[in-house]
Protein backbone atom coordinates (compact mmCIF):
# COMPACT_ATOMS: atom_id res chain seq x y z
CA UNK A 1 0.00 0.00 0.00
CA UNK A 2 3.01 2.28 0.44
CA UNK A 3 3.25 2.80 -3.29
CA UNK A 4 -0.15 4.51 -3.23
CA UNK A 5 0.85 7.13 -0.66
CA UNK A 6 1.84 10.59 -1.84
CA UNK A 7 5.04 12.16 -0.49
CA UNK A 8 4.43 14.43 2.44
CA UNK A 9 5.72 18.00 1.96
CA UNK A 10 6.84 19.67 5.14
CA UNK A 11 6.05 23.35 5.92
CA UNK A 12 8.91 25.83 5.35
CA UNK A 13 11.10 26.69 8.38
CA UNK A 14 11.24 30.21 10.00
CA UNK A 15 13.86 31.84 12.25
CA UNK A 16 12.61 32.93 15.70
CA UNK A 17 15.05 34.32 18.30
CA UNK A 18 18.02 33.08 16.34
CA UNK A 19 16.56 29.56 16.30
CA UNK A 20 15.21 27.75 13.33
CA UNK A 21 11.68 26.40 13.91
CA UNK A 22 9.21 24.51 11.79
CA UNK A 23 6.02 26.53 11.29
CA UNK A 24 2.81 24.61 11.89
CA UNK A 25 0.06 24.88 9.37
CA UNK A 26 -3.59 25.08 10.21
CA UNK A 27 -5.82 22.11 9.32
CA UNK A 28 -7.46 24.14 6.59
CA UNK A 29 -4.09 24.99 5.06
CA UNK A 30 -2.96 21.38 5.24
CA UNK A 31 -6.20 20.24 3.60
CA UNK A 32 -5.70 22.72 0.82
CA UNK A 33 -2.11 21.65 0.22
CA UNK A 34 -2.65 17.91 0.81
CA UNK A 35 -5.91 16.38 -0.31
CA UNK A 36 -7.14 13.36 1.62
CA UNK A 37 -5.43 10.02 0.81
CA UNK A 38 -7.18 8.40 -2.16
CA UNK A 39 -6.53 4.91 -3.47
CA UNK A 40 -6.38 4.78 -7.28
CA UNK A 41 -9.50 2.64 -7.47
CA UNK A 42 -11.70 4.98 -5.38
CA UNK A 43 -13.21 8.05 -7.05
CA UNK A 44 -11.81 11.23 -5.39
CA UNK A 45 -15.03 13.19 -5.86
CA UNK A 46 -18.55 12.76 -7.21
CA UNK A 47 -18.49 12.41 -10.97
CA UNK A 48 -20.91 11.55 -13.71
CA UNK A 49 -22.00 7.94 -14.21
CA UNK A 50 -20.02 7.42 -17.42
CA UNK A 51 -16.91 9.06 -16.00
CA UNK A 52 -17.19 6.94 -12.88
CA UNK A 53 -17.40 3.75 -14.93
CA UNK A 54 -14.29 4.75 -16.85
CA UNK A 55 -12.35 5.66 -13.72
CA UNK A 56 -13.42 2.51 -11.93
CA UNK A 57 -12.34 0.33 -14.84
CA UNK A 58 -8.91 1.98 -14.96
CA UNK A 59 -8.41 1.78 -11.21
CA UNK A 60 -9.54 -1.87 -11.14
CA UNK A 61 -7.05 -2.77 -13.86
CA UNK A 62 -4.31 -0.89 -12.00
CA UNK A 63 -5.06 -2.74 -8.77
CA UNK A 64 -5.10 -6.09 -10.53
CA UNK A 65 -1.75 -5.21 -12.07
CA UNK A 66 -0.33 -4.61 -8.59
CA UNK A 67 -1.76 -7.93 -7.42
CA UNK A 68 -0.24 -9.74 -10.39
CA UNK A 69 3.13 -8.13 -9.76
CA UNK A 70 3.03 -9.19 -6.10
CA UNK A 71 2.09 -12.75 -7.03
CA UNK A 72 4.89 -13.04 -9.57
CA UNK A 73 7.38 -11.79 -6.99
CA UNK A 74 5.94 -14.19 -4.36
CA UNK A 75 5.06 -11.28 -2.08
CA UNK A 76 2.03 -13.00 -0.61
CA UNK A 77 1.40 -10.50 2.21
CA UNK A 78 1.48 -7.57 -0.22
CA UNK A 79 -0.81 -9.42 -2.63
CA UNK A 80 -3.26 -10.11 0.21
CA UNK A 81 -3.40 -6.40 1.10
CA UNK A 82 -4.11 -5.40 -2.48
CA UNK A 83 -6.76 -8.09 -2.85
CA UNK A 84 -8.48 -6.89 0.35
CA UNK A 85 -8.63 -3.34 -0.98
CA UNK A 86 -9.84 -4.61 -4.33
CA UNK A 87 -12.73 -6.50 -2.74
CA UNK A 88 -13.67 -3.52 -0.55
CA UNK A 89 -13.79 -1.21 -3.55
CA UNK A 90 -16.03 -3.63 -5.43
CA UNK A 91 -18.40 -3.83 -2.50
CA UNK A 92 -18.74 -0.03 -2.48
CA UNK A 93 -19.38 0.01 -6.21
CA UNK A 94 -22.08 -2.63 -6.32
CA UNK A 95 -24.77 0.01 -5.69
CA UNK A 96 -24.02 1.62 -9.07
CA UNK A 97 -23.28 -1.32 -11.36
CA UNK A 98 -23.25 -5.07 -10.90
CA UNK A 99 -19.79 -6.48 -11.36
CA UNK A 100 -19.14 -10.20 -10.98
CA UNK A 101 -15.43 -10.77 -10.37
CA UNK A 102 -16.06 -13.75 -8.07
CA UNK A 103 -13.98 -16.21 -10.08
CA UNK A 104 -11.00 -13.85 -10.11
CA UNK A 105 -11.24 -13.27 -6.37
CA UNK A 106 -11.61 -17.01 -5.79
CA UNK A 107 -8.57 -17.97 -7.85
CA UNK A 108 -6.30 -15.17 -6.58
CA UNK A 109 -7.40 -15.62 -2.99
CA UNK A 110 -6.88 -19.38 -3.10
CA UNK A 111 -3.37 -18.95 -4.45
CA UNK A 112 -2.47 -16.40 -1.79
CA UNK A 113 -3.86 -18.47 1.09
CA UNK A 114 -2.11 -21.56 -0.24
CA UNK A 115 1.26 -19.79 -0.35
CA UNK A 116 1.03 -17.34 2.54
CA UNK A 117 3.34 -18.32 5.41
CA UNK A 118 0.81 -17.28 8.07
CA UNK A 119 -2.22 -18.86 6.43
CA UNK A 120 -4.15 -21.33 8.57
CA UNK A 121 -6.64 -24.00 7.65
CA UNK A 122 -9.41 -22.20 9.54
CA UNK A 123 -8.95 -19.07 7.41
CA UNK A 124 -8.85 -21.09 4.21
CA UNK A 125 -12.07 -22.95 5.09
CA UNK A 126 -13.80 -19.66 5.90
CA UNK A 127 -12.66 -18.14 2.60
CA UNK A 128 -13.85 -21.13 0.58
CA UNK A 129 -17.26 -21.08 2.24
CA UNK A 130 -17.60 -17.42 1.29
CA UNK A 131 -16.61 -18.23 -2.30
CA UNK A 132 -19.26 -20.94 -2.49
CA UNK A 133 -21.97 -18.39 -1.74
CA UNK A 134 -20.51 -15.76 -4.07
CA UNK A 135 -21.68 -17.40 -7.30
CA UNK A 136 -23.68 -20.54 -8.04
CA UNK A 137 -22.23 -20.91 -11.54
CA UNK A 138 -18.96 -22.21 -10.15
CA UNK A 139 -20.17 -23.65 -6.87
CA UNK A 140 -19.01 -27.22 -7.60
CA UNK A 141 -15.62 -26.07 -8.88
CA UNK A 142 -15.04 -24.22 -5.63
CA UNK A 143 -16.12 -27.33 -3.73
CA UNK A 144 -13.56 -29.42 -5.63
CA UNK A 145 -10.84 -26.85 -4.91
CA UNK A 146 -11.75 -26.96 -1.24
CA UNK A 147 -11.64 -30.76 -1.22
CA UNK A 148 -8.20 -30.83 -2.85
CA UNK A 149 -6.85 -28.50 -0.18
CA UNK A 150 -8.34 -30.63 2.60
CA UNK A 151 -6.79 -33.76 1.10
CA UNK A 152 -3.39 -32.09 0.82
CA UNK A 153 -3.61 -31.34 4.54
CA UNK A 154 -4.60 -34.89 5.42
CA UNK A 155 -8.18 -34.07 6.41
CA UNK A 156 -9.76 -37.08 4.69
CA UNK A 157 -12.99 -37.18 6.69
CA UNK A 158 -13.65 -33.46 6.16
CA UNK A 159 -12.98 -33.86 2.45
CA UNK A 160 -15.43 -36.77 2.20
CA UNK A 161 -18.07 -34.77 4.07
CA UNK A 162 -17.63 -31.82 1.68
CA UNK A 163 -17.94 -34.15 -1.32
CA UNK A 164 -21.17 -35.63 0.05
CA UNK A 165 -22.65 -32.17 0.60
CA UNK A 166 -21.60 -31.02 -2.85
CA UNK A 167 -23.12 -34.13 -4.46
CA UNK A 168 -26.49 -33.37 -2.89
CA UNK A 169 -26.40 -29.70 -4.01
CA UNK A 170 -29.28 -28.61 -6.20
CA UNK A 171 -29.97 -25.18 -7.71
CA UNK A 172 -32.48 -25.29 -10.55
CA UNK A 173 -30.99 -25.17 -14.04
CA UNK A 174 -27.50 -24.70 -12.64
CA UNK A 175 -27.57 -28.31 -11.45
CA UNK A 176 -27.93 -29.64 -15.00
CA UNK A 177 -25.37 -27.18 -16.40
CA UNK A 178 -22.75 -28.42 -13.92
CA UNK A 179 -23.36 -32.09 -14.70
CA UNK A 180 -19.67 -32.74 -15.47
CA UNK A 181 -18.64 -31.21 -12.17
CA UNK A 182 -21.14 -33.44 -10.36
CA UNK A 183 -19.59 -36.47 -12.10
CA UNK A 184 -16.19 -35.35 -10.84
CA UNK A 185 -17.53 -34.87 -7.34
CA UNK A 186 -18.91 -38.41 -7.40
CA UNK A 187 -15.67 -39.77 -8.85
CA UNK A 188 -13.55 -38.26 -6.10
CA UNK A 189 -15.96 -39.58 -3.51
CA UNK A 190 -15.50 -42.98 -5.13
CA UNK A 191 -11.75 -42.48 -4.92
CA UNK A 192 -11.98 -41.89 -1.16
CA UNK A 193 -14.20 -44.97 -0.86
CA UNK A 194 -11.48 -46.89 -2.69
CA UNK A 195 -8.89 -45.61 -0.18
CA UNK A 196 -11.06 -46.87 2.67
CA UNK A 197 -11.46 -50.21 0.88
CA UNK A 198 -7.70 -50.44 0.42
CA UNK A 199 -7.10 -49.87 4.14
CA UNK A 200 -9.54 -52.63 5.04
CA UNK A 201 -7.88 -54.94 2.52
CA UNK A 202 -4.52 -54.31 4.14
CA UNK A 203 -5.97 -55.13 7.57
CA UNK A 204 -7.52 -58.31 6.21
CA UNK A 205 -4.31 -59.50 4.55
CA UNK A 206 -1.98 -58.66 7.44
CA UNK A 207 -4.03 -59.33 10.56
CA UNK A 208 -6.84 -61.59 9.43
CA UNK A 209 -6.71 -64.37 12.02
CA UNK A 210 -10.01 -64.14 13.86
CA UNK A 211 -12.92 -65.55 11.84
CA UNK A 212 -15.49 -63.10 13.19
CA UNK A 213 -13.11 -60.18 12.67
CA UNK A 214 -12.43 -61.35 9.11
CA UNK A 215 -16.13 -61.48 8.34
CA UNK A 216 -16.70 -57.96 9.66
CA UNK A 217 -13.76 -56.58 7.68
CA UNK A 218 -14.91 -58.34 4.50
CA UNK A 219 -18.41 -56.94 4.87
CA UNK A 220 -17.05 -53.43 5.35
CA UNK A 221 -14.70 -53.90 2.40
CA UNK A 222 -17.55 -55.01 0.15
CA UNK A 223 -19.60 -52.00 1.20
CA UNK A 224 -16.76 -49.66 0.20
CA UNK A 225 -16.26 -51.66 -3.00
CA UNK A 226 -19.86 -51.18 -4.13
CA UNK A 227 -19.83 -47.43 -3.47
CA UNK A 228 -16.43 -46.93 -5.11
CA UNK A 229 -17.14 -49.10 -8.15
CA UNK A 230 -20.41 -47.34 -9.01
CA UNK A 231 -18.85 -43.86 -9.04
CA UNK A 232 -15.55 -44.82 -10.68
CA UNK A 233 -17.30 -46.74 -13.45
CA UNK A 234 -19.37 -43.70 -14.39
CA UNK A 235 -16.52 -41.21 -14.74
CA UNK A 236 -14.38 -43.43 -17.00
CA UNK A 237 -17.24 -43.67 -19.52
CA UNK A 238 -16.75 -39.97 -20.32
CA UNK A 239 -13.90 -39.32 -22.83
CA UNK A 240 -10.95 -37.83 -20.95
CA UNK A 241 -7.78 -38.60 -19.03
CA UNK A 242 -8.82 -40.53 -15.92
CA UNK A 243 -5.61 -42.36 -14.97
CA UNK A 244 -6.10 -42.47 -11.21
CA UNK A 245 -9.74 -43.53 -11.48
CA UNK A 246 -8.98 -46.25 -14.04
CA UNK A 247 -6.16 -47.70 -11.93
CA UNK A 248 -8.33 -47.83 -8.81
CA UNK A 249 -11.29 -49.36 -10.63
CA UNK A 250 -9.12 -52.04 -12.24
CA UNK A 251 -7.58 -52.84 -8.85
CA UNK A 252 -11.08 -53.39 -7.43
CA UNK A 253 -12.09 -55.64 -10.31
CA UNK A 254 -8.88 -57.69 -10.15
CA UNK A 255 -9.24 -58.31 -6.43
CA UNK A 256 -12.71 -59.78 -6.92
CA UNK A 257 -11.66 -61.84 -9.95
CA UNK A 258 -13.40 -59.74 -12.61
CA UNK A 259 -10.45 -60.03 -15.01
CA UNK A 260 -12.49 -59.93 -18.22
CA UNK A 261 -14.22 -56.72 -17.22
CA UNK A 262 -10.92 -55.19 -16.11
CA UNK A 263 -9.35 -56.09 -19.47
CA UNK A 264 -12.33 -54.60 -21.29
CA UNK A 265 -12.04 -51.35 -19.31
CA UNK A 266 -8.32 -51.02 -20.09
CA UNK A 267 -8.77 -51.82 -23.78
CA UNK A 268 -11.53 -49.23 -24.03
CA UNK A 269 -9.38 -46.66 -22.27
CA UNK A 270 -6.39 -47.35 -24.53
CA UNK A 271 -7.99 -47.86 -27.95
CA UNK A 272 -11.23 -45.87 -27.97
CA UNK A 273 -10.73 -43.09 -30.53
CA UNK A 274 -13.01 -40.77 -28.55
CA UNK A 275 -10.46 -40.64 -25.75
CA UNK A 276 -7.36 -38.42 -26.10
CA UNK A 277 -4.05 -40.13 -26.86
CA UNK A 278 -2.68 -41.19 -23.50
CA UNK A 279 0.60 -43.13 -23.06
CA UNK A 280 -0.40 -44.21 -19.55
CA UNK A 281 -3.42 -46.05 -20.93
CA UNK A 282 -1.10 -48.41 -22.84
CA UNK A 283 1.21 -48.72 -19.83
CA UNK A 284 -1.70 -49.84 -17.61
CA UNK A 285 -2.86 -52.30 -20.26
CA UNK A 286 0.63 -53.77 -20.65
CA UNK A 287 1.09 -54.12 -16.88
CA UNK A 288 -2.29 -55.81 -16.56
CA UNK A 289 -1.58 -58.25 -19.39
CA UNK A 290 1.79 -59.03 -17.85
CA UNK A 291 0.20 -59.74 -14.46
CA UNK A 292 -2.31 -62.05 -16.12
CA UNK A 293 0.44 -63.95 -17.95
CA UNK A 294 -0.87 -63.09 -21.40
CA UNK A 295 0.99 -64.04 -24.57
CA UNK A 296 4.09 -62.22 -25.68
CA UNK A 297 2.25 -61.15 -28.82
CA UNK A 298 -0.28 -59.21 -26.74
CA UNK A 299 2.48 -57.57 -24.70
CA UNK A 300 4.40 -56.56 -27.81
CA UNK A 301 1.23 -55.13 -29.36
CA UNK A 302 0.61 -52.91 -26.32
CA UNK A 303 4.21 -51.67 -26.21
CA UNK A 304 4.33 -51.06 -29.96
CA UNK A 305 1.69 -48.34 -29.64
CA UNK A 306 3.43 -46.91 -26.57
CA UNK A 307 6.64 -46.73 -28.61
CA UNK A 308 4.85 -44.79 -31.34
CA UNK A 309 3.53 -42.26 -28.79
CA UNK A 310 6.52 -42.00 -26.42
CA UNK A 311 9.68 -43.56 -27.87
CA UNK A 312 11.64 -42.49 -24.78
CA UNK A 313 9.43 -44.34 -22.27
CA UNK A 314 11.27 -46.44 -19.68
CA UNK A 315 9.42 -49.59 -20.84
CA UNK A 316 11.29 -49.49 -24.15
CA UNK A 317 13.98 -51.65 -22.51
CA UNK A 318 11.36 -54.36 -21.91
CA UNK A 319 10.04 -53.87 -25.43
CA UNK A 320 13.49 -54.30 -26.95
CA UNK A 321 14.20 -57.38 -24.84
CA UNK A 322 10.95 -59.07 -25.91
CA UNK A 323 11.60 -58.32 -29.57
CA UNK A 324 15.07 -59.82 -29.37
CA UNK A 325 13.91 -62.91 -27.48
CA UNK A 326 11.12 -63.57 -29.96
CA UNK A 327 13.44 -65.79 -31.94
CA UNK A 328 13.66 -69.47 -30.99
CA UNK A 329 17.06 -71.05 -30.30
CA UNK A 330 16.97 -73.09 -33.48
CA UNK A 331 16.28 -70.03 -35.59
CA UNK A 332 19.17 -68.15 -34.00
CA UNK A 333 21.55 -71.02 -34.67
CA UNK A 334 20.35 -71.30 -38.24
CA UNK A 335 20.83 -67.58 -38.89
CA UNK A 336 24.35 -67.56 -37.45
CA UNK A 337 25.70 -70.54 -39.37
CA UNK A 338 25.45 -71.14 -43.08
CA UNK A 339 26.16 -74.88 -42.59
CA UNK A 340 23.38 -75.21 -40.04
CA UNK A 341 21.09 -73.26 -42.33
CA UNK A 342 21.73 -75.79 -45.12
CA UNK A 343 21.13 -78.74 -42.79
CA UNK A 344 17.99 -77.11 -41.36
CA UNK A 345 16.49 -76.43 -44.74
CA UNK A 346 17.24 -79.97 -45.91
CA UNK A 347 15.50 -81.42 -42.86
CA UNK A 348 12.62 -79.00 -43.22
CA UNK A 349 12.08 -79.71 -46.88
CA UNK A 350 12.14 -83.43 -46.24
CA UNK A 351 9.40 -83.05 -43.59
CA UNK A 352 7.13 -80.69 -45.53
CA UNK A 353 5.20 -81.92 -48.55
CA UNK A 354 6.32 -80.38 -51.80
CA UNK A 355 2.94 -78.78 -52.33
CA UNK A 356 3.34 -76.77 -49.07
CA UNK A 357 7.06 -76.00 -49.06
CA UNK A 358 6.76 -73.28 -51.68
CA UNK A 359 4.26 -71.32 -49.59
CA UNK A 360 5.53 -72.11 -46.07
CA UNK A 361 9.29 -71.55 -46.27
CA UNK A 362 9.27 -67.93 -47.44
CA UNK A 363 7.26 -66.94 -44.37
CA UNK A 364 9.36 -68.66 -41.66
CA UNK A 365 12.00 -65.98 -41.15
CA UNK A 366 10.64 -62.57 -42.23
CA UNK A 367 8.46 -62.14 -39.13
CA UNK A 368 11.38 -62.86 -36.82
CA UNK A 369 13.67 -60.53 -38.74
CA UNK A 370 11.09 -57.74 -38.61
CA UNK A 371 10.94 -58.02 -34.83
CA UNK A 372 14.73 -57.94 -34.52
CA UNK A 373 14.92 -54.91 -36.78
CA UNK A 374 12.17 -53.19 -34.80
CA UNK A 375 14.11 -53.91 -31.61
CA UNK A 376 17.14 -52.14 -33.07
CA UNK A 377 14.97 -49.16 -34.08
CA UNK A 378 13.46 -48.99 -30.59
CA UNK A 379 16.78 -48.83 -28.76
CA UNK A 380 18.27 -46.33 -31.21
CA UNK A 381 15.19 -44.10 -30.85
CA UNK A 382 15.34 -44.24 -27.04
CA UNK A 383 18.99 -43.17 -27.02
CA UNK A 384 18.08 -40.08 -29.04
CA UNK A 385 16.83 -38.52 -25.78
CA UNK A 386 19.03 -36.87 -23.17
CA UNK A 387 17.43 -38.81 -20.34
CA UNK A 388 18.88 -42.02 -21.77
CA UNK A 389 22.43 -40.80 -22.39
CA UNK A 390 23.83 -42.65 -19.38
CA UNK A 391 21.40 -45.55 -19.21
CA UNK A 392 23.70 -48.57 -18.93
CA UNK A 393 20.94 -51.08 -19.75
CA UNK A 394 20.07 -49.30 -22.98
CA UNK A 395 23.67 -49.14 -24.14
CA UNK A 396 24.14 -52.78 -23.20
CA UNK A 397 21.15 -53.73 -25.37
CA UNK A 398 22.44 -51.73 -28.31
CA UNK A 399 26.00 -53.04 -27.92
CA UNK A 400 24.80 -56.65 -27.81
CA UNK A 401 22.68 -56.27 -30.95
CA UNK A 402 25.33 -54.37 -32.90
CA UNK A 403 27.98 -56.90 -31.92
CA UNK A 404 25.79 -59.80 -33.01
CA UNK A 405 25.10 -58.20 -36.38
CA UNK A 406 28.78 -57.41 -36.93
CA UNK A 407 29.91 -60.95 -36.05
CA UNK A 408 27.45 -62.61 -38.42
CA UNK A 409 27.68 -59.77 -40.97
CA UNK A 410 23.96 -60.19 -41.43
CA UNK A 411 21.70 -57.17 -41.73
CA UNK A 412 24.39 -54.49 -41.68
CA UNK A 413 21.87 -52.44 -43.65
CA UNK A 414 19.77 -52.19 -40.47
CA UNK A 415 22.61 -50.44 -38.67
CA UNK A 416 23.33 -48.24 -41.66
CA UNK A 417 19.69 -47.23 -41.94
CA UNK A 418 19.57 -46.11 -38.30
CA UNK A 419 22.99 -44.49 -38.37
CA UNK A 420 22.44 -42.38 -41.52
CA UNK A 421 19.98 -40.08 -39.75
CA UNK A 422 22.18 -39.78 -36.63
CA UNK A 423 25.78 -39.61 -37.82
CA UNK A 424 25.67 -35.81 -37.97
CA UNK A 425 24.79 -35.29 -34.31
CA UNK A 426 25.33 -38.48 -32.29
CA UNK A 427 29.15 -38.12 -32.21
CA UNK A 428 28.90 -34.84 -30.26
CA UNK A 429 25.82 -35.92 -28.34
CA UNK A 430 27.15 -39.29 -27.13
CA UNK A 431 30.77 -39.85 -28.10
CA UNK A 432 32.75 -36.72 -27.22
CA UNK A 433 36.07 -36.95 -25.37
CA UNK A 434 34.54 -35.10 -22.43
CA UNK A 435 31.83 -37.75 -22.06
CA UNK A 436 34.44 -40.49 -22.40
CA UNK A 437 36.35 -39.08 -19.40
CA UNK A 438 33.24 -38.62 -17.31
CA UNK A 439 31.76 -42.05 -18.14
CA UNK A 440 35.08 -43.74 -17.39
CA UNK A 441 35.29 -42.08 -13.99
CA UNK A 442 31.66 -42.66 -13.00
CA UNK A 443 30.65 -45.96 -14.62
CA UNK A 444 33.19 -48.20 -16.32
CA UNK A 445 30.56 -50.71 -17.44
CA UNK A 446 28.68 -47.93 -19.24
CA UNK A 447 31.86 -46.66 -20.87
CA UNK A 448 32.65 -50.20 -22.09
CA UNK A 449 29.28 -50.62 -23.81
CA UNK A 450 29.37 -47.14 -25.33
CA UNK A 451 32.94 -47.63 -26.54
CA UNK A 452 31.94 -50.81 -28.39
CA UNK A 453 29.08 -49.00 -30.15
CA UNK A 454 31.27 -45.97 -30.88
CA UNK A 455 34.01 -48.15 -32.33
CA UNK A 456 31.60 -49.91 -34.68
CA UNK A 457 29.75 -46.78 -35.78
CA UNK A 458 32.72 -44.36 -35.96
CA UNK A 459 35.70 -46.66 -36.37
CA UNK A 460 38.79 -47.31 -34.24
CA UNK A 461 39.87 -43.65 -34.49
CA UNK A 462 36.78 -42.41 -32.64
CA UNK A 463 37.72 -40.15 -29.69
CA UNK A 464 35.43 -41.94 -27.28
CA UNK A 465 36.65 -45.40 -28.22
CA UNK A 466 40.33 -44.42 -28.19
CA UNK A 467 40.15 -42.83 -24.76
CA UNK A 468 38.16 -45.62 -23.08
CA UNK A 469 40.14 -48.47 -24.65
CA UNK A 470 43.41 -46.78 -23.72
CA UNK A 471 42.34 -46.28 -20.11
CA UNK A 472 41.06 -49.87 -19.92
CA UNK A 473 44.28 -51.35 -21.29
CA UNK A 474 46.28 -49.07 -19.00
CA UNK A 475 44.33 -50.44 -16.04
CA UNK A 476 44.97 -53.98 -17.36
CA UNK A 477 41.31 -54.84 -17.58
CA UNK A 478 40.81 -57.89 -19.77
CA UNK A 479 37.43 -56.95 -21.20
CA UNK A 480 38.80 -53.64 -22.50
CA UNK A 481 41.71 -55.43 -24.24
CA UNK A 482 39.19 -57.75 -25.86
CA UNK A 483 37.09 -54.72 -26.80
CA UNK A 484 40.04 -53.11 -28.57
CA UNK A 485 40.86 -56.29 -30.47
CA UNK A 486 37.23 -56.77 -31.53
CA UNK A 487 36.81 -53.24 -32.89
CA UNK A 488 40.18 -53.34 -34.65
CA UNK A 489 39.38 -56.69 -36.26
CA UNK A 490 35.98 -55.49 -37.51
CA UNK A 491 37.03 -51.98 -38.53
CA UNK A 492 36.13 -52.68 -42.20
CA UNK A 493 32.51 -52.93 -41.07
CA UNK A 494 32.69 -49.26 -40.07
CA UNK A 495 33.70 -48.35 -43.62
CA UNK A 496 30.72 -50.24 -45.02
CA UNK A 497 28.29 -48.69 -42.52
CA UNK A 498 29.55 -45.14 -42.95
CA UNK A 499 29.54 -45.32 -46.75
CA UNK A 500 26.61 -44.38 -49.01
CA UNK A 501 23.60 -46.67 -48.67
CA UNK A 502 23.60 -49.33 -51.35
CA UNK A 503 22.91 -52.98 -51.81
CA UNK A 504 26.54 -53.94 -51.07
CA UNK A 505 25.98 -53.50 -47.36
CA UNK A 506 23.75 -56.56 -47.21
CA UNK A 507 25.72 -59.70 -48.17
Amino acid sequence: MDSFLEDYEEAPAVVVGGKRRRRKRSPATQAALHPLLQLPFLPPQPVSSNEHKLNFKKSKEACLSYIQDALLQKQWKRAAEFLTCYVESLEKDYSREHIGPSEMIWRIGTEILWRHSQSRMKEFNCFMEQMKTLGVKRYLKVCLEHVFHLLCNGQIDEAYQNLSLAESWRFGEQTAIQDKEIKLIQAYRGLLDYCSWSKQKKILLEHGEDGFADLAVEQEMHSYFRKAAVNLKEIIKIPGVWDVFVKCYVDLLEFYGEHNEACQVLNEYAYNSKFPANPNAHVYLYQFLKRQGESKKSLISALKILHDIVPSHELMIDFNTMLQKSRSIIFRLVEESSNLKTIFFSMLISCIPSCLSSCVLPHLFPEKRKKRQLGLEVIFAALDYAGWKENAKAWSCLARQVKQIVITEKHLDWIQQEWNSRKDWWPDFHFSRYLAKRNWQENKSLSHEKALVAGILLGKDCKYFKYVSHQGCKARLKRFRMLKKFVTRHNPVYLRISGPPDCSVQP
